[in-house]
């Protein structure tokens, strides 16, 4: 079913007629508004309100630009990086690294604390060695 309203027959009907424009906004009729109409009330939801509006089916993305972690230059990614594919940074180490960020005295201290650990734990293996053989 289909109210008649909507035929092709009744659309043509409706706009038959000429429509004439008023030419400025002074010729409008005066209307008295009785109430103010405001909007509904602000209902908080639960959960995590969200960051960004949510975007209609046929509203276009915004798009992200990659930026390659290695050399920083927009358009590519780590992996498929030029830099990567000459060979340029595939044997750096992490040390190298930090240290030419200029952050290598404190991997250094670590190392130094580490191979200070590591002698203590020997020697005690020494001593307990030691004491065994008596």
């Amino acid at each position: 079913y289909c109210s008649p309203f909507y035929n092709v027959q009744s659309f043509k009907a409706i706009y038959a007629g000429f429509i004439y424009p008023f030419d400025n906004e002074e010729d409008w009729d005066k209307v008295e508004i009785g109430d103010e109409v405001l909007p509904p009330p602000l209902e908080r939801k639960s959960g995590r309100p969200r960051k960004q509006r949510i975007r209609d089916a046929d509203e276009e993305r915004p798009s992200k630009k990659r930026v390659c972690k290695l050399c920083h230059v927009p358009g590519h990614n780590k992996r498929t990086c030029p830099i990567r594919e000459q060979g340029g940074t595939k044997g750096m180490s992490k040390a190298k690294k930090t240290q030419s960020r200029g952050e290598g005295e404190c991997e250094d201290e670590a190392n130094m604390q580490q191979q200070t650990h590591e002698q203590v734990n020997s020697q005690g293996n020494e001593q307990v060695n030691s004491q065994a053989n008596v």
